[in-house]
Formats: structure tokens, sequence, C-alpha cells
């Protein structure tokens, strides 16, 4: 007979290296859908893919490649991803002139609703040199409080409760 009852077994919530490469993986696969969304909903779409007889394989090529691309990116290199920078490639290097034209014109109404002060912190001067300083003011302490009158009119109450 053993001094000691044998273990029970219970299940551990320890994480394991494939838990933590899924939620890396759900992490990639979030910034995946987001970059997939935001081309949709770009005008801005590439020749579809037809093989020869007419048969069309893919009704936009561009979307093809940013898939691609994207599936064989690793992480690091997802996160430093700019969908802008790559369509602005992509237009200009297959684009037709009205879609490099409607291109230009879209990051034109970006950055013309940039403005300056968006980088600074509302509330806070732009130019921290322009703060007045103001004088130092002495403040009392007080380390009791013997002078301060306080009502004992609550306390009437309490005690006249309690009779």
């Amino acid at each position: 007979m053993s001094l000691f009852p044998p273990p029970r077994l219970a299940r551990s919530y320890a994480t394991t290296p494939e838990d933590f490469v899924a939620r890396r993986r759900e992490a990639a696969d979030a910034i995946l859908r987001q970059v997939k969304t935001a081309y949709s909903n770009l005008p801005f779409k590439g020749q579809p893919l037809v093989l020869p007889g007419g048969i069309e394989v893919a009704d936009d090529l561009w979307r093809c490649e940013l898939e691609d691309l994207l599936e064989n990116l690793d992480e690091t290199e997802l996160k430093a991803f700019s969908l802008e920078e790559w369509l602005t490639a992509k237009v200009d290097a297959e684009g037709t002139p009205s879609q490099r034209d409607d291109l230009r014109k879209l990051l034109r109404s970006l950055d013309d609703h940039y403005d300056m002060e968006d980088d600074f912190h509302y509330g806070l001067p732009t130019d921290i040199m322009s703060v007045v300083h103001q004088p130092l003011t002495e403040i009392e302490v007080y380390r009791d409080l013997p002078d301060i009158d306080i009502d004992d009119d609550d306390d009437d109450d309490d005690n006249d409760a309690e009779k």
C-alpha cells in the first residue's frame, strides 16, 4: 500500500507549439482577408485569363496574382505588405491609361484629406515651443485637519436612530 494516492489525470491547458502556430496563422488569415476585401472593393481589375479556345479560367488575373503573392509571403512580409504600392506597380505595368488616370485621382483624393495636423494628438500644441511657461505656484500641504469645521448634523441623525 502506498502512502500517496495515485495522481489524478486531468486535462492541461498548456500551450503547445501547434497552438501558437495556429494562432499566428489565424492572425495572418485575418490580414489576408482584409487585403483581399480591400482589393475587391477597389474599381481596378485585371484582364481575364482566357485560354486558347475561349475558355475563361479567371475573371481577374490581378486578383489571382495577388492571392498567390499573399499566400507565399511569411508573417513579417505580410505585415509589411502594402496593397497601395502593389496596385500602383501593377496598374503602371499592366493597366490601361484610364486605369492609371483613375488610380492617380484616387491617390490624390486620399492625399487631399491627409492633413499634417493628423500626425499630432488633439489637444496638444503642434509646436511645443509655443507653450507659455507658467510660474510655479506654492500649494499648501495639509498634514492634519484640526482647523476644519465638519458639520455634525449627519452624525446626530445616526445617533437618534440608534436610541
